[in-house]
């Protein structure tokens, strides 16, 4: 989990017990109502699993390698 979602599971943990609302959260997490509100249902489902980024890990096979990155030439 990095840096940037470590305070999810506590936040979102407040708003299913009812002690925040989601807007608050959204608030302090700097997203929108509607993302909270997924992240919600994701750690309802989940747990805390749920919050940390889907796209992260090993590509797919079958995915094109990407093309290293040229310094530009004078």
């Amino acid at each position: 989990m990095s840096g940037k979602e470590a305070p999810r599971p506590g936040l979102v943990r407040s708003v299913s017990a009812g002690l925040i609302t989601n807007r608050q959260a959204a608030e302090a997490l700097g997203l929108t109502l509607r993302h909270v509100q997924r992240l919600t249902a994701r750690f309802r489902a989940d747990g805390v699993g749920g919050l940390v980024h889907r796209g992260r890990g090993p590509r797919p096979a079958g995915w094109p390698i990407p093309s290293a990155r040229r310094s530009p030439t004078s």
